[in-house]
């Protein structure tokens, strides 16, 4: 619960990277969108995030809070759709386990993610 708390709350500002696969052309400025925060349909504006982008619409993007499909509703907002969404890092901890596997986190894994 509290561990779980700390790690989801925008307050901690603890990074989260997704790795992107979409559909579309993103607008020309996305990077500059993102770095700034973007005005979801809600009207609300995400935190400031990072966004690269790769060839072949591929994309990694770092975003410190996580509403409700917050990625999604990210870029839609910059154009697109997501056709595939993986988080693949928190904090400093590279998620590298594959689909539907699971292990335990080590003090050392925690501390990478809380630093």
């Amino acid at each position: 619960g509290t561990f779980t708390h700390k790690v989801t709350s925008p307050k901690s500002n603890i990074t989260k990277k997704y790795y992107v696969e979409y559909e579309g052309t993103l607008i020309s400025d996305a990077t500059d969108q993102v770095q700034k925060g973007i005005l979801l349909d809600d009207g609300e504006y995400t935190k400031p995030g990072s966004l690269e982008v790769m060839p072949d619409n591929k994309a990694y993007i770092t975003i410190s809070e996580g509403k409700f499909h917050q990625v999604k509703k990210m870029f839609s907002a910059l154009g697109t759709k997501v056709i595939y969404l993986k988080r693949v890092q928190i904090g400093d901890l590279v998620l590298d386990i594959d689909l539907g596997q699971y292990r335990k986190l080590t003090q050392e894994d925690i501390n990478k993610i809380l630093k």
